[in-house]
């Protein structure tokens, strides 16, 4: 979402049948996708503004103009263990303007395996070249839709196999005026497990409020982002790990941690900043924060002007180091999920 606003048992054969059944589907390119697969999104981009979701939470998002950025994001943390949803909406430089003519951004899906960095796959998923534009080709670039597989040597095959791309969806973007939206269905069945925020609450959509409303709502949502900053104040980051079980948990399946490891890890930065004398925790108030809700309505987060997480720590340098806090609801209760 795009945001301009602030505010079990067979015995015998049969056992035998599924036991050679799951030992062919474990070969060739399940090896890789049910063994430790390793997500990444692959972006180039120059001359346009982006924002990128992975099943409807934003991977990375830049709203202006931006000179060539190239980066690599791992998004196990977003990725359905069946099928997965990716897409951009891009902005030209002004609202209702064009696309300058030689803006692209390029997205492709990257598979890695934890266990061997020998292997890497990519899928060309979302190719966008604006010189493209008035001949309507300017997704071409984009792998076609239909099945692959993940062959040796890297290779990504098509024909045959697991992976199902689907043919690229294009739409306007309602929001910003002359913005683009692309978007494809991709089936690609892996080891991750499904994680909780898919079967959450739907939230409302935040942007839709009248002002009362949206202010009651962030008040609400900042009671959670307070809990965190006063901890932090007090030196006292025990009191609020508890918060952080569903994320730490996720977050050591999805990279693969040992049990604990994410925990250590945000335990370990949050006291080196209380404990460093050249970075000073941000006093957030309510009125300094605004909502982002995630395109797919299950993820809602509190930002400042800049879209930062809302509690950190700046140092003498104004450099900003921060904490992410992303709620899903469940039964009507909110849920720190990542």
């Amino acid at each position: 979402m795009l945001i301009f606003k602030q505010k079990y048992v067979f015995l015998g054969l049969a056992a035998i049948v599924l036991i050679i059944i799951s030992s062919l589907s474990f070969s060739g390119e399940n090896k890789v996708l049910q063994n430790k697969p390793v997500f990444k999104i692959e972006l180039s981009a120059y001359g346009l503004g982006y924002q990128v979701d992975v099943n409807g939470a934003a991977a990375i998002r830049e709203f202006t103009a931006a000179n060539q950025t190239t980066v690599n994001l791992v998004v196990n943390q977003w990725m359905h263990p069946e099928q997965s949803e990716f897409k951009f909406v891009i902005l030209p430089p002004e609202r209702g303007g064009e696309f300058m003519p030689n803006a692209f951004i390029k997205v492709a899906l990257l598979i890695e395996d934890e266990d061997n960095s020998e292997v890497r796959y990519r899928l060309p998923l979302l190719m966008f070249d604006s010189k493209q534009l008035k001949a309507e080709t300017e997704m071409s670039e984009s792998l076609a839709a239909g099945q692959y597989r993940l062959a040796d040597d890297n290779q990504v095959v098509a024909g045959s196999g697991d992976i199902t791309l689907e043919e690229i969806s294009k739409t306007a973007e309602t929001r910003y005026e002359g913005a683009m939206r692309y978007k494809r269905q991709v089936r690609i069945p892996n080891s991750l497990p499904l994680w909780a925020f898919f079967n959450s609450d739907t939230l409302p959509d935040y942007y839709e409020m009248n002002d009362e409303d949206y202010e009651a709502a962030i008040k609400d949502l900042f009671v959670e982002y307070k809990k965190v900053q006063d901890a932090l104040a007090a030196n006292d980051v025990d009191s609020i790990m508890p918060m952080y079980a569903e994320r730490n948990r996720e977050g050591d399946a999805a990279f693969y941690y040992e049990k604990g490891g994410l925990e250590k890890l945000l335990r370990d930065g949050m006291q080196n900043s209380i404990d460093d004398p050249d970075w000073t925790l941000d006093d957030r108030k309510p009125s300094g924060v605004g909502i982002t809700l995630e395109d797919n309505h299950k993820l809602v987060s509190l930002k400042i002007g800049n879209d930062s997480n809302a509690i950190g720590f700046t140092n003498s340098n104004d450099s900003y180091k921060s904490y992410p806090m992303m709620f899903r609801r469940e039964n009507g209760k909110g849920i720190l999920t990542r």
